[in-house]
């Protein structure tokens, strides 16, 4: 069973760095570096997907006075088109509620259909087109 949790203990850090590393490419300290300032920014929260303890995807969450964006969303290659990211993205969309932002966008490639239609599928819609990415909003009733 995914458990979705906002909970990120050194070991849970550990294992989000490495997923940050495979979902983005990324070098080891470039992943540990940004990871370590998502979780120290006050005004990010970071939800991570888990199973048995594993770490399966991860969301990060910027909330602002005036708005939330989602900063990034990254599954483990092996556990895609099960749900966790339709998951993450409630959680970020509860937290958003929680802390009266009025509405909630996420940047998504322009080719990146699948990210595209998760976003669609949880009520965003495209509010710019900048070509090569797409700025999707959806408004939060409060």
């Amino acid at each position: 069973m995914i458990e979705i949790t906002l909970d990120i203990d050194e070991i849970r850090r550990a294992q989000l760095i490495d997923l940050f590393m495979h979902c983005r490419c990324a070098p080891r300290d470039f992943a540990s570096r940004l990871v370590g300032s998502y979780l120290q920014d006050r005004g990010t929260q970071v939800c991570l997907a888990l199973e048995n303890n594993a770490a399966l995807g991860f969301c990060v969450l910027d909330i602002y006075s005036t708005h939330s964006t989602v900063d990034y969303i990254g599954v483990a290659e092996s556990h895609k088109r099960r749900g966790i990211g339709c998951g993450l993205l409630d959680c970020a969309l509860e937290l958003s509620i929680e802390h009266t932002a009025p509405f909630v966008q996420a940047g998504v490639g322009a080719t990146n259909i699948k990210s595209r239609g998760l976003f669609e599928k949880k009520g965003f819609s495209i509010s710019q087109d900048h070509g090569s990415w797409y700025m999707m909003v959806k408004q939060i009733k409060q």
